[in-house]
């Protein structure tokens, strides 16, 4: 699966631990210094900057 499978399947959202399966912790460091991946809250991720409703749905895949 690549990175942007994996955001289409998880409506443009993505986890540290969905990530971490198809890239190196490293690499997706380098992602978020190089600004291709967006830090929505701890362990989440997005390809662009979120809307609202996007931030809310991040919270919730944060916290379960």
């Amino acid at each position: 699966m690549f990175i942007n499978e994996l955001f289409a399947a998880n409506g443009g959202l993505a986890t540290t631990g969905q990530l971490l399966s198809v890239m190196s912790r490293k690499s997706l460091a380098a992602h978020v210094r190089a600004g291709a991946l967006v830090r929505v809250w701890h362990g989440v991720y997005a390809l662009s900057e979120p809307d609202t409703v996007t931030r809310l749905r991040a919270l919730d895949l944060m916290t379960g």
